[in-house]
């Protein structure tokens, strides 16, 4: 039989594929850096309603002493009397970067990471106490979850052991954030969001270390800020009670935090001192071999750029809409409106048939999660 195509058009698509670079990146270096820090970037001090906080810190555990101060271990196990401090840029051999106490932390929010895949990367020392049995936070994602402000967390304990974000197994001792009876190496630490799979990825010193085990919800709350430093809980709530069944200080009416994450009923601190550097953020979840390329001290060269056309047809379609180019990874589909009715990975075309008539239009992805182009087709 004779095929007749009169009524088929096939929408020609040209676009750029690349590595691109970060959105950007803060080092901490120039004046004044805590005030002129990116859009979309908080710096936020301690808490210090409380007062001095009454902090429990093991034999061996290392802490600050004062904003810049030297680094102490401790030499036998006992609750202490200190002051909490500033969010302080402290210059370490020449390089400036953040020292943040205990409840200071850094927000990043949707400005900055963008409302699908996002990276972070930055370079990361611990500090803190060696308790087995008290989860610290190290990073937390807030957001909106139809009207209802929830939070998640990846948390530190017992020495470095470290899990969240959908992942239980963790990671623990040298191969995680190792802290408490050594003193803390820098580490250098990439955390991606990919919206095609809802899945976190943790890599640690160009390594992926942890991946959700379940799709997370967490990846679609809408107005998401991320916590660098932070945990925004108590790790018991109650006596008896330990880790992640402790009591959030997340008021689920407007996304703030009420109080600091110090555990007061004991004298011990659920949150770590952190120092940081060279942030980078990506509105796009970086690959394995990008992680292990910006690891080995090279660039995500934005000059690298082959242009690529592929065809989408049918169009207008019934069922599937298909795409000629093997580049395509996952689709998100929105109608005129701009909600979004569909997001799939690509098998064998788009699947359209459940959609009602009318006009969408359908952004495509590669399997980092970087936006390729954006069809408009018509659902007959």
């Amino acid at each position: 039989m004779k095929k007749i195509y009169s009524t088929l058009l096939l929408l020609s698509i040209s676009f750029l594929t690349y590595s691109q670079g970060p959105e950007f990146t803060i080092d901490f270096e120039g004046a004044d850096p805590l005030n002129n820090l990116p859009a979309g970037v908080t710096s936020i001090d301690p808490d210090n309603t409380r007062g001095n906080a009454a902090l429990f810190v093991n034999t061996n555990g290392y802490m600050f002493e004062t904003a810049g101060g030297a680094i102490v271990q401790q030499d036998v196990a006992a609750v202490e009397d200190r002051a909490q401090f500033a969010n302080t840029i402290f210059n370490d051999a020449g390089n400036n970067l953040l020292q943040t106490d205990y409840t200071g932390h850094i927000i990043i929010n949707e400005i900055a990471l963008g409302t699908d895949s996002y990276t972070v990367r930055l370079n990361l020392q611990v500090f803190g106490h060696t308790q087995s049995g008290t989860d610290s936070g190290i990073f937390t994602i807030v957001g909106n979850n139809g009207g209802t402000w929830e939070a998640d967390w990846f948390t530190s304990r017992n020495g470095g052991f470290a899990s969240g974000f959908g992942d239980t197994g963790g990671v623990g001792g040298s191969d995680g954030f190792q802290y408490g009876t050594v003193t803390p190496p820098y580490r250098e630490i990439v955390i991606t969001y990919n919206d095609t799979d809802k899945l976190y990825r943790i890599y640690i010193e160009g390594d992926l270390r942890i991946t959700s085990e379940i799709a997370q919800t967490s990846g679609d709350w809408t107005n998401r800020k991320f916590y660098i430093g932070f945990a925004g809980r108590n790790s018991i709530g109650t006596a008896g009670t330990s880790g992640l069944g402790g009591l959030s200080h997340l008021d689920p009416g407007t996304g703030e935090f009420t109080a600091n994450a110090i555990r007061g009923q004991d004298g011990r601190n659920a949150d770590l001192q952190m120092r940081m550097d060279n942030i980078e953020v990506y509105q796009r979840a970086i690959s394995d071999a990008d992680v292990l390329t910006l690891f080995n001290g090279g660039s995500l060269s934005t000059n690298n750029k082959t242009l690529e056309s592929f065809n989408a047809y049918p169009n207008p379609v019934n069922d599937r809409l298909y795409f000629s180019s093997k580049n395509i990874y996952s689709v998100d589909i929105y109608n005129i409106l701009g909600s979004k009715v569909s997001s799939q990975i690509v098998t064998d075309g788009a699947d359209m048939s459940n959609l009602n008539k009318g006009v969408y239009l359908v952004k495509i992805k590669d399997k980092s999660g970087l936006e390729l182009g954006t069809v408009k087709t018509v659902k007959k």
